[in-house]
């Protein structure tokens, strides 16, 4: 049996760019922390929140744009958030049906992420109204507490 005291740091990894809370009494920058004073039993941590916490429950979750009278200019509309980094090309949507109705269904951790719409590798964006029930800034808003099927958004537009 090993023995060891002292402060240790955690390490986690990051996914679907969901960081760790600073308001956690366990939280030492963007790790967890703890400091070993014998025997210690510690509390379950929560993904993406502090201990004791219900952890958010994700899901798959729908999106799709009306493209109906945008020019895409030969590219292919892909979603864009901070789910992915607003990595560009990463998440191309589908239109299987010719109905210019493009979807894409991504797994996503819970709670709150913002998004928008593009094409292609960012050759254009849309700009996000600011009257839309899921504006936040310039971008929109989905709120993950399992699977779901967003409103079909209308790309410059609000929801159907």
């Amino acid at each position: 049996e090993r023995k060891v005291s002292g402060s240790f740091k955690l390490n986690r990894i990051i996914v679907f760019n969901k960081f760790l809370s600073s308001n956690c009494s366990n939280t030492l920058g963007a790790n967890r922390s703890f400091t070993l004073s014998g025997d210690t039993v510690l509390a379950t941590d929560s993904y993406s929140g502090c201990p004791g916490e219900a952890p958010n429950i994700g899901g798959d979750v729908i999106f799709s744009v009306d493209m109906a009278g945008v020019d895409l200019g030969g590219e292919v509309p892909t979603l864009q958030g901070t789910f992915n980094g607003w990595c560009g090309a990463c998440s191309p949507m589908t239109d299987d049906d010719g109905d210019n109705v493009w979807t894409l269904t991504l797994q996503l951790a819970g709670g709150d992420s913002e998004y928008k719409y593009a094409l292609g590798n960012w050759v254009d964006q849309e700009a996000v109204p600011s009257n839309c029930s899921n504006t936040i800034g310039a971008n929109r808003l989905v709120t993950v507490t399992g699977d779901a099927t967003n409103p079909t958004d209308v790309y410059n537009g609000c929801p159907k």
